[in-house]
């Protein structure tokens, strides 16, 4: 009796303590086609509802996820983040549906591969949006200018990665004989031994932040395996193991950065849906230049490569991204041009894009503009070249 008055005691006392936020975003994304039939190619509302909860030394997240796809006529309700941290001054400990984000680079994912992404619509959504959070234990401790974090992912969601449509990315292409074969996604069971673990370390050492990372889990992107006996064609995710770095170095009114990282033994689908591994290696150099009070440049380079190539394989075997990002803040940064390019000179493909995002009004952000795709119909982005757009992002935050 003495024990459950002392709980009872204790969970009073905690609940007096807590304080409470509650916020919340709706987002409004349409875009149009230029040309064409002049169809919508984007038609979503999405309706955020976020909780947070602190006490001395507690932190917690709960965000309620309401979407409405007009395109993909679908309405889903969801439990987006859902986590707790507890944290010190030398360590803290997160347990939850989260984002971890390892990686740096503008407009791509080189490093931060922790989460799955949903790729519905390419490159186009914020990345909060394109990266899925998911259920992770996430250490870290603190000594100094260096931490060290680890974490493991007990839970298996695998990237959306569109296989038909206007923004299909994952389209194979099957050889005859496989024509009539039913394609199953094998699912992978969330148990002990699918457990993902990662680590990463990192200091500032001599004015420059640096990184170490390490990751051990299934990929999320699929690996076509064929079973003649069943007539099925299977999607399969296999283990990889990542060594990755980072770091990022101020010069005056410039900041160089860079991350890469190196795939012991990955996966490739093959034009015969058998696979075959190879070390992959992939790595981005860039950097941010101020050069005017109000005026930022951003330029990477980015390069991916099979090691042991197999001309079997349906990927290409390296392939090498320029970017540049132009932004301009105006009137108080309440209006803010930007220039976005991504180009691949493997493929001589491109993404460009060109928006104007205002925030003149309290708690209303928009963003209007238009992206070109452009290059041949098998290229990175070529494959989207009847995808031109125009586009309006209206967010409205209480």
């Amino acid at each position: 009796m003495k024990k459950l008055i002392l709980l009872v005691f204790l969970t009073i006392k905690i609940v007096l303590s807590v304080e409470y936020t509650i916020n919340g975003v709706l987002k409004s994304f349409y875009a149009v086609q230029i040309g064409g039939e002049h169809e919508f190619l984007i038609e979503y509302n999405r309706f955020q509802l976020n909780t947070e909860a602190y006490t001395e030394n507690l932190h917690g997240l709960f965000v309620v996820d309401f979407l409405h796809d007009l395109n993909k006529q679908s309405e889903v309700i969801s439990l987006r983040e859902a986590w707790v941290e507890y944290f010190s001054s030398w360590f803290s400990l997160k347990l939850g549906r989260q984002h971890v984000v390892w990686g740096k680079v503008d407009g791509y994912f080189v490093n931060d591969i922790v989460n799955p992404l949903d790729l519905s619509y390419f490159l186009l959504q914020d990345f909060n949006d394109i990266r899925t959070p998911v259920n992770i234990l996430r250490g870290k401790i603190y000594r100094g200018n260096s931490g060290f974090e680890i974490i493991a992912i007990p839970e298996f969601k695998n990237s959306v990665l569109p296989s038909t449509g206007r923004w299909s990315i994952f389209s194979i292409q099957f050889p005859p004989a496989f024509q009539g074969f039913k394609i199953m996604d094998k699912k992978v069971e969330n148990n002990l031994a699918n457990v993902g673990l990662g680590g990463r370390f990192s200091t500032f050492l001599f004015g420059t932040d640096l990184s170490l990372v390490f990751l051990r889990k299934m990929e999320y992107t699929p690996i076509m395996k064929i079973s003649m006996e069943d007539s099925l064609i299977m999607k399969t995710y296999r283990w990889f193991t990542f060594y990755g770095f980072g770091f990022s170095q101020p010069f005056g009114a410039i900041v160089l950065r860079g991350e890469g990282g190196y795939y012991k033994q990955r996966h490739f689908s093959t034009i015969d849906l058998t696979s075959v591994k190879s070390p992959f290696y992939q790595y981005c150099v860039g950097f941010d230049y101020e050069l005017l009070m109000n005026l930022n440049i951003s330029m990477q380079y980015i390069e991916e490569r099979i090691a042991d190539y197999n001309p079997k394989i349906i990927q290409e075997e390296r392939r090498r991204i320029f970017t540049t990002f132009l932004n301009y803040k105006s009137a108080n940064e309440t209006i803010k041009p930007a220039l976005i390019l991504l180009y691949n000179i493997e493929d001589e493909s491109f993404m460009s894009g060109l928006n104007l995002e205002l925030d003149m009004i309290d708690n209303l952000n928009i963003l209007v503009g238009g992206f070109i795709f452009n290059g041949n119909r098998d290229s990175f982005f070529g494959r989207f070249d009847s995808n031109d757009l125009l586009f309006l992002k209206v967010k409205y935050y209480f």
